[in-house]
């Protein structure tokens, strides 16, 4: 009866599981929507959000949608472990990393990590800043810190990134 209405809404891969409750003469609906597994939180909600608002104006008895957003291709088992470390413990000694070892990068600009079903740790993917002269000697300095992160403990999986939007005139280091 809802199904139709969860999968018609863009992003949504597919309608993994689906209940209604009566509430009085209402229905509270909860629904587990699969997505890609590369989205962002933001749009990952906003997915959601949609979820919901169709299934209302679709179906005028449906009081409340509670919409859980589950990533593509993993079943409904938790996502992977990270080695009883945090995020935030692995993102420090990334960057850590970088700003001992590799002097040529001015900054990490984004770094995003990945819980992924079925996975051992992390997948990393970092974004990196560097002054226009060493970047035909970006490839090599990439593949050496993808080696590093990738050695890291509760991280199964590095993608390493050169930043080219904006290069800093300032001669000083961000990490």
């Amino acid at each position: 009866m809802f199904r139709g209405s969860v999968t018609s809404v863009e992003g949504v891969l597919a309608c993994r599981a689906l209940r209604g409750r009566r509430m009085g003469p209402y229905i509270a609906v909860d629904v587990v929507v699969e997505v890609d597994p590369w989205l962002s939180v933001s749009v990952g909600h906003r997915i959601a959000c949609q979820v919901s608002a169709s299934v209302k104006r679709e179906h005028e008895e449906v009081l409340e949608v509670f919409a859980h957003i589950v990533p593509a291709g993993t079943g409904l088992e938790e996502p992977g472990e990270t080695a009883g470390r945090s995020t935030f413990e692995i993102e420090t000694e990334i960057h850590d990393i970088v700003a001992s070892r590799y002097p040529e990068v001015l900054k990490i600009s984004h770094l995003t990590m990945h819980l992924m079903a079925g996975k051992q740790g992390l997948v990393v993917i970092v974004d990196l800043m560097m002054e226009q002269e060493l970047l035909p000697r970006a490839p090599d300095i990439a593949a050496q810190l993808q080696n590093e992160i990738q050695s890291i403990k509760g991280v199964c999986e590095a993608d390493i990134h050169l930043d080219l939007t904006t290069i800093p005139s300032e001669d000083r280091k961000w990490y």
